[in-house]
């Protein structure tokens, strides 16, 4: 997962709230099958909330780097300040870092300048003595932040193993010389906090249905989710915007997989994402776990009891500059090397299928799509994963082998055939303001030209048409109108912005559509390469 959202806050101790305890054995819903692991965990009885706990512990003065062990790398005092300052073979191992309470999971992010993150290889290790440790595990980026001074890389979450110490060490891996001004370890524990009953409006375990297509939810009540992670002083921290879905993009946590607790993981996650990555929510659509249970991720439409389950188009943060217009699903595990679960595998398809159904996505197909920082990405798979958007591991290179399956899957239970006979366009892919759009079906069909702006230095995006209100007690939310049906129709003085024109026939399983960019500016009319 990737996204440039990313806010940093001062070292703090804090006590995240509202995440639900299983009545329910978790090692032995990691057996199961998912829809016996979704019986259990619907017969668990009435949720417990659990606090979760999560505290930075920050690295970064002389004192702090003189406590370990520099080899090829110099300590050095600036500004106020001490780095760490090395190249290819230098290598500094920490000192013994004491956490505040036996960590289920550590996350550790590092602020580097002089060179780019990959020329730095972060390992941590945990125990519970500060003699004794566990094997040292390499962490994975999960999302890079720009800063005056340089960038902070954020790792995934590893398994903490409930240890009560930990130590990091920085391998410095190229010939350029790289500096580490601050280094932070973030402990989490979140299953062994206060526990109380949780009155919740929405049931922990949901069917969502659309389009002909069912999926099984663990809705964000399920899991726990403390809604209070998504405001600051009542302000909503990442405001829901909804944009229709032409992507579906699979994902790992890169997070370890030896866990018996999904939802435990999730929470873990969600904490990290919401705070420590400073985003106030998960960046996911959706999580499945290695007992094939499917986890509700970003909110939604609506709030309390009228909260939609599982929203349909809204923007998440999985992917950098293709969120919009994107859904992300996440296999917490790290596959790298791993094979899923049956279980989980059985779940991503059913996840798959549920997605392109609802959204008339052809799984076999691929499309140019356009970026939210208006750049072009061509001939991308509609049901892809993310390292064919952003230059990751991720899904994992064992996770990322059964696309072409999955993708089979899904084209055999949804069924054979596309729309794109049945749009006809005269309009250019880009072309300047103001905008035109016409178009032509071979048959009666219904449409929605679907239109937005963001502006660059904005998350938040204006709706120039083709959307109204979502309804759900909810002034943010929002939904796609759709006119017809028609033969024909034409748009013009369309202002700049991103528009997609969408066609679907009466009968069809997959809708045919066309984007194209309104500049404020004249173009060549030819989207560019990637």
């Amino acid at each position: 997962m990737n996204s440039s959202k990313v806010a940093r806050e001062g070292t703090r101790r804090e006590f995240l709230g509202d995440a639900v305890r299983l009545a329910v054995g978790a090692a032995a819903l990691a057996t199961l099958g998912p829809q016996a692991a979704l019986s259990a965990f619907a017969q668990g009885g009435p949720p417990e909330r659990v606090k979760v706990l999560l505290d930075d512990l920050v690295e970064s003065t002389a004192a702090d780097f003189a406590r370990g062990q520099a080899r090829g790398v110099k300590i050095a005092v600036e500004a106020g300040h001490a780095a760490l300052r090395g190249s290819q073979g230098g290598k500094f191992t920490s000192g013994v870092v004491s956490l505040p309470f036996p960590s289920t999971h550590l996350g550790l992010h590092w602020v580097v300048r002089d060179a780019p993150p990959e020329a730095l290889a972060v390992e941590v290790r945990a125990g519970d003595d500060g003699i004794t440790w566990s094997n040292w595990q390499r962490l994975t980026i999960e999302a890079v932040a720009s800063l005056p001074s340089g960038q902070e890389v954020f790792a995934a979450l590893i398994d903490g193993r409930r240890g009560r110490f930990a130590q990091y060490r920085v391998m410095f891996q190229t010939g350029q010389i790289a500096t580490v001004d601050r280094v932070t370890v973030t402990a989490i524990n979140s299953v062994d906090g206060p526990r109380e009953p949780l009155a919740a409006t929405v049931p922990s375990a949901v069917s969502v249905s659309a389009a002909g297509n069912t999926i099984d939810v663990i809705s964000r009540e399920g899991w726990g989710c403390d809604e209070n992670l998504r405001f600051r002083v009542k302000t909503e921290i990442w405001p829901e915007m909804y944009v229709p879905a032409k992507k579906v993009v699979l994902h790992h946590t890169a997070t370890s997989n030896g866990y018996i607790d999904g939802a435990a993981e999730v929470r873990a996650i969600y904490a990290y994402h919401a705070r420590t990555l400073g985003w106030g929510d998960i960046g996911y659509n959706s999580l499945i776990d290695n007992s094939g249970l499917v986890y509700e991720g970003r909110h939604g439409r609506g709030e309390g009891s009228l909260r939609e389950i599982l929203s349909a188009g809204v923007v998440a943060g999985h992917v950098t500059s293709h969120n919009y217009g994107s859904t992300g699903i996440a296999a917490i595990g790290n596959f790298d090397q791993a094979t899923p679960t049956d279980s989980m595998l059985s779940s991503i398809n059913n996840a798959v299928t549920f997605e392109c159904g609802r959204h008339f996505i052809d799984p076999v197909k691929a499309s140019d799509f356009l970026r939210s920082d208006n750049a072009w990405h061509s001939a991308l798979n509609n049901v892809s994963g993310h390292d064919e958007s952003y230059s990751t591991e991720c899904p994992g290179a064992v996770l990322k082998s059964y696309l072409p399956t999955i993708r089979d899957t899904v084209v055999s239970r949804l069924g054979v055939g596309s729309s794109q006979e049945l749009l006809n366009s005269t309009s250019q892919t880009e072309q300047a303001a103001p905008g035109s759009l016409s178009f032509s079906c071979i048959s009666s069909c219904s449409y929605c030209l679907e239109g937005w702006y963001k502006p660059p230095t904005s998350e938040n995006i204006s709706y120039l048409s083709g959307c109204g209100s979502g309804g759900y007690n909810d002034p943010l939310a929002r939904a796609q109108v759709w006119a017809g049906p028609a033969t024909s129709a034409r748009f013009a003085g369309l202002a700049a912005g991103h528009y997609t024109m969408h066609v679907r026939a009466p009968s069809g399983r997959y809708e045919a559509n066309l984007t194209f960019l309104v500049k404020k500016s004249s173009s060549s009319g030819k989207p560019p390469k990637k």
